[in-house]
Parts: C-alpha cells; structure tokens; sequence
C-alpha cells in the first residue's frame, strides 16, 4: 500500500498434536506460530496474511488508516505488538464486510493477550470478539450448520470476557435444540463452568474427559475401558473437530 520493502516472516509447515481449545484455538505447535498468521507492514502498518499479495482498494485501507482507532493501535498503543495487528485487521476485514473473519482477527488478538497473561486485555478483544460475531449472525437462519458452530464457540468467547448473562442465555437456548455428539458434549460442559464463574481456558479434550465414564474395575481388579456405547463421543470427536475447522 505504501510501496515499501520489508522482510516477513512465512510459515512453511507446522503440526498439531491434540485437540484445540473451546474457542477453536489450536493446539501445539501450531499455536506457538501466530507471528507468522500475519504480516505488518513496518512503515505505514498495513495488515494482511500476505501484504505483497493481498489486493485491496487503497481509497478503503487509506480511510481505515485515517481513522482514529487504527491511529490509536499503532502511536498510542501500549500492548503486545502482535495483539494490535491482528486488531488492525480485523478492521480492515470489518471494513470490507467480512464481519465473520474480523471476529477471529480480534479474538487471535485475545490469544496474544492470553499468552501475556494480561487479563484486562483478552476480556477488551473478546467482547469485540462478541459484538462482531453478532454482527456475522445477523439476519442468518440460526439453524444452519455454520451458524450453529459460530454461536457454539460464542458461549466460549463471553464466558471467558465474564459476560456472564448472555453466555448462559446463549447456552442454554443451544441446548434447548438437544444436541447430541460432541456438540452436545462441550455445550454441557461449558454450562458447568459458566454455573460456576469459570472463566479459565479448557480444551474439546477436558469436556470429552469431563463426560466420560470412570474405568470400570476388571475381574482382576484392574480398570477396564467402559462399554464400547459408552464412548461414543470421542468416536465422533475427531469428525466434529474436523467441520469446525475452515
């Protein structure tokens, strides 16, 4: 945009081992790469996946930079670099009408914030997080698939920003359509938690674990797995994870 020259950072392979978290983030080692999620721009602070590739309208990112949010995320910013740029983009993205992908921009700046241990500043990038996810839902049949998943993994995004009301309210208006499988599953749980005023973060993995069965003592007096009915959710746990995932 400004036809400046920088080095980026890319990413040529990673893995990932276990499940991600309740709000998709995912898990090792992939999680520990976010600074190659995105690139910035050190002269005029544009951000996008690629910024030598991306082709947006200069007239649109030149208003988005003019403005006084992007102004305050790049002079009067005071957190983790990484944090401003992803909420940059998710500007950007907001602009440019894609209000479901400015929700995962600003709640990847809530993981930057999480990795810091800074409190005030995850709960700040989650109920933006929220508030643009409502937006994305917007005049959308709340039974479609993608929809579903998007409130799912809202409950998660406003329990951990303590909006206690509304993520019990979405919760059980979820629940109140029987879900079954892992879906079902991790709504239970995360229920569980918001009761409680849990706002820690927890994986598909501990809400699988959560409902499991104790292991049943064998005629020796060993543990035993359950009866094969009786893990059935994690039969399904991988095929779930796999839609959820764009």
């Amino acid at each position: 945009m400004c036809h400046s020259t920088s080095i980026q950072t890319t990413l040529a392979s990673t893995n990932r081992f276990g499940t991600a978290d309740l709000d998709l983030r995912p898990p090792e080692m992939v999680r520990s790469t976010m600074t190659a999620w995105i690139q910035a721009c050190p002269n005029c602070g544009y951000v996008a996946e690629k910024i030598g590739v991306e082709l947006l309208t200069p007239d649109l990112v030149r208003r988005v930079l003019a403005g006084d949010r992007w102004r305050e995320l790049m002079f009067g910013w005071k957190g983790p670099d990484l944090a401003s740029a992803f909420l940059r983009a998710s500007l950007l993205k907001r602009e440019l009408g894609q209000p479901h992908d400015a929700a995962d921009s600003a709640l990847r700046a809530a993981w930057v914030a999480d990795d810091r241990h800074d409190r005030v500043l995850s709960i700040e990038c989650r109920k933006e997080a929220t508030q643009l996810t409502d937006l994305a839902l917007e005049g959308k049949d709340p039974d479609d698939e993608a929809c579903r998943r998007m409130r799912i993994r809202q409950v998660d995004i406003l329990r951990r920003a303590e909006i206690w009301t509304a993520a019990e309210r979405l919760c059980e208006d979820l629940l109140d359509g029987s879900p079954e499988g892992t879906a079902g599953i991790v709504l239970r749980f995360q229920a569980s938690l918001i009761q409680k005023r849990d706002t820690y973060c927890y994986a598909i993995s501990d809400a699988l674990r959560w409902t499991r069965p104790p292991l049943e003592p064998g005629p020796e007096g060993d543990r035993q797995q359950p009866a094969a009915g009786k893990t059935a959710p994690w039969m399904s746990a991988l095929r779930w994870l796999t839609s959820l995932r764009r």
